[in-house]
């Protein structure tokens, strides 16, 4: 693999390019519309490149969109082997990963293209929702919070992404469901698998005092229609309530 391929794009555009050319953040800021912050989180690696800023980039650096977006692309695959190590290998051999839990592996191969998951998110999410969302911030968190007597027919991906004009985040959770028929428990395995999200993320941020927000989607691929309630609630008995 290419070392560039280990570099995140920000710090590309600002080693091999503005840097040589002895162009400011502020002087680039103006000469290609992008606002100053904007920029300044590509550099530092808190934004990626969209195919929008990687056409700016092409018409003012001379280069070719596709060159930022191939770059982005190899980093963030280079980064999604790094946190599912062990489930996509080092070589891009489909049968070499696909002896094991072939459902989870073949998921996460091809969510490892950051644009295909952005647009998957903003299909599938309710707008008012995708609308609030700085999509150029998501990233991948990390995987397998699942029990693990579910490996074999659950497979799982969470994502950070901030919102717009904030550093305030949230984490995208997606369960992909393996099994023929609708289980009415995945309801009661997902507050797990969050509880488990959550203890990662004060593992890596001892001082946060909230938890930060968790979306959760279940993507269900069996062989009949989904037909049970998403709504935790009606899993618990709430006859007492009638009583308090």
């Amino acid at each position: 693999m290419n070392n560039s391929n280990t570099l995140h794009p920000g710090q590309i555009l600002n080693d091999q390019f503005l840097i040589p050319k002895q162009i400011s953040i502020n002087t680039f800021a103006t000469q290609t519309g992008i606002t100053e912050n904007h920029i300044k989180n590509l550099v530092s690696g808190r934004r990626s490149i969209s195919k929008t800023t990687a056409k700016i980039l092409a018409q003012n650096l001379d280069t070719r969109s596709q060159y930022w977006m191939d770059l982005q692309r190899e980093y963030d695959f280079h980064i999604t082997r790094k946190l599912l190590k062990g489930i996509i290998p080092d070589d891009d051999a489909i049968e070499s990963v696909m002896i094991n839990n072939p459902h989870d592996k073949l998921i996460k191969i091809v969510f490892s293209d950051r644009q295909e998951d952005v647009e998957f998110f903003q299909n599938k999410l309710p707008q008012e929702i995708v609308k609030i969302i700085d999509w150029d911030t998501l990233e991948l968190e990390g995987s397998n919070y699942i029990d693990e007597e579910m490996q074999e027919s659950e497979s799982d991906l969470v994502y950070s992404v901030d919102f717009i004009n904030s550093r305030d985040k949230c984490f995208l959770y997606l369960l992909f469901e393996h099994q023929s028929t609708p289980d009415k428990w995945v309801r009661y395995r997902i507050v797990k698998y969050k509880t488990r999200i959550w203890d990662q993320s004060f593992q890596k941020n001892k001082e946060q005092d909230q938890l930060i927000p968790i979306l959760s989607m279940v993507f269900y691929m069996g062989e009949t229609n989904w037909n049970i309630s998403p709504e935790f609630s009606d899993l618990v008995k709430c006859f007492i309530l009638y009583h308090i």
